[in-house]
């Protein structure tokens, strides 16, 4: 049974299935699927483990994940719910280590590394233009503060990181295409990756999702910037600027941009701002060691969010997931939960930097993950998913730090 889930060709279904799983909650309709990811994640570490013990790189990263884990536990000792804190704390243990060893296996398996997120990105283009067609559900263009398109999607921002999260597989596709491809007989193919492209970027800017939106923008700048790209960046600055001096002198459209950003309230960081005063404060009750992991301040209350009750227990939209981490685990949570970042930039530090080695393809796809992981950072800054073992957002992070890690062994076909 072990060696047949070591087999590429099991892997190269599973780990693409097990995205599709975890991104199945951004759609309340058909989230029933990610009851499969436990499974799936179970499949994957029963292949990887032998993984672990011959490559130093991938266990010294496994045993930072466990420690974060093994700290958000130790937080049950003070938190007013033991239990909620010491479950949420070996969840987190289990999606984290399953996630990464997913996306490390998968880069064995796979030149094209960032593939296994395609399908799910080509589920959620289907559903969200399906719904921007049909208009069903009837109320896709309610969600969140201001208007916005969530098609089937919980909330419009939600929808919005689900696209930001798998996007960068299509991007690579796209980016890699050869320019005499549309003579070789691949016509079809490259110009449904074009539109499929160019549709993620239509229905992440019908989100309305400034945070998302923010991130995407910011990831691109960073990928432009590692490749060199000085003139397209010039390019684009100008582009830019032209627009907005457009809009700037165009009292319509002024008028418009302004509904955009500031969504209907006073200034653009109100609907921030409402959450981060809040957490703020709620962080300096955590402190050190925080209140426990999954726990709210339950003093601090904020109306009118994404805030409610759950057996008496009050859970607070936070709005930031450092803050939100500080104040469920202290800053020694915080300290323990960036530590695989660093411990990435050292890697590619000592040994021999993927960027320089690497061929062009391998160069264009790190550049892509160092990129995504940057925007990701950003986008944790508007939304407190770091903390959320439920998030769809959390696993797909843990993937992309595994596609990071080089192996040193490799799979028998």
């Amino acid at each position: 049974m072990l060696n047949r889930l070591k087999n590429p060709s099991v892997l190269k279904i599973i780990i693409p299935l097990s995205a599709v799983a975890i991104l199945s909650r951004t759609f309340p309709p058909f989230s029933f699927f990610y009851y499969l990811l436990p499974l799936l994640f179970l499949f994957i570490l029963f292949a990887g483990y032998e993984f672990v013990i011959k490559d130093k790189a991938l266990r010294n990263m496994m045993i930072l994940l466990f420690l974060f884990g093994l700290w958000s536990a130790a937080t049950s000792l003070w938190s007013d719910y033991p239990f909620i804190s010491l479950s949420r704390s070996g969840y987190f243990i289990f999606i984290s280590l399953s996630a990464a060893l997913g996306g490390y296996l998968y880069r064995q398996v796979k030149s094209d590394i960032l593939s296994f997120l395609l399908p799910a990105n080509i589920i959620i283009m289907g559903l969200s233009l399906f719904s921007l067609i049909t208009n069903i559900p009837s109320e896709s263009w309610t969600g969140g503060n201001g208007k916005g398109f969530m098609g089937f999607a919980g909330h419009q921002n939600t929808l919005a990181s689900a696209i930001l999260f798998t996007l960068p597989a299509v991007f690579i596709k796209v980016r890699n295409l050869k320019s005499n491809a549309l003579t070789s007989g691949k016509q079809v193919r490259n110009i449904s990756l074009w539109l499929l492209f160019f549709i993620n970027l239509i229905i992440l800017l019908l989100t309305f999702s400034r945070a998302s939106i923010l991130a995407f923008i910011c990831g691109l700048i960073i990928f432009l910037i590692l490749n060199k790209k000085w003139n397209t960046l010039i390019y684009s600055a100008a582009v830019i600027l032209l627009v907005f001096s457009y809009i700037w002198f165009s009292p319509s459209l002024k008028v418009e941009a302004n509904k955009f950003v500031r969504k209907d309230f006073p200034a653009f960081y109100s609907t921030r701002l409402w959450m981060w005063e809040p957490s703020c404060r709620a962080a300096l009750s955590g402190g050190i060691f925080g209140l426990g992991y999954g726990i709210s301040e339950p003093d601090i209350i904020v109306p009118g969010t994404g805030s409610y009750y759950d057996n008496g227990r009050y859970i607070r939209e936070k709005g930031n997931s450092f803050l939100a981490l500080v104040e469920e685990t202290g800053l020694a949570g915080l300290v323990l939960f960036l530590l695989p970042l660093g411990y990435l930039l050292k890697m590619q530090r000592v040994k021999s930097i993927e960027l320089r080695d690497t061929s062009p393809i391998n160069h264009i796809q790190f550049s892509i993950i160092i990129s995504v992981l940057v925007a990701l950072i950003i986008h944790s800054q508007f939304e407190a998913w770091m903390v959320g073992v439920g998030s769809i957002q959390l696993p797909i992070f843990f993937l992309y730090i595994g596609c990071m890690i080089r192996p040193v062994a490799t799979i028998d076909n």
